[in-house]
């Protein structure tokens, strides 16, 4: 079995079992041009809230490419939903902002 590495609550699991890495989603919003900065907040295994800072260049198509590309990778038993947002609050003790935020426990 390979090693996950990284904070369990960096990590979403699918219903499905697999597992979705921080990279995922930072490779996916890398190259929009339309995002400033986003969010990824797991709060069931199979619901995906993706809070959205977007600029003037953001588009439906950004929009639609960004929820088809995390169906086809979370399954679609999942259910997204896209917050658009002002802005996304730095994290407590540590003053960064996490990309990624699974409240379910990991199962290996």
């Amino acid at each position: 079995m390979k090693s996950i590495e990284g904070r369990d609550s960096d990590i979403i699991m699918t219903p499905a079992g697999d597992f979705i890495v921080v990279e995922f989603f930072v490779i996916l919003f890398e190259y929009i041009q339309g995002v400033d900065q986003f969010q990824v907040i797991q709060e069931r295994n199979d619901l995906l809230t993706i809070k959205i800072v977007k600029n003037q260049q953001f588009t439906e198509r950004d929009l639609n490419h960004i929820k088809n590309e995390i169906q086809k990778k979370a399954g679609f038993d999942v259910e997204i939903k896209i917050e658009i947002v002002n802005e996304i609050p730095l994290s407590g003790r540590s003053g960064k902002r996490r990309f990624v935020i699974s409240k379910v426990p990991l199962s290996l």
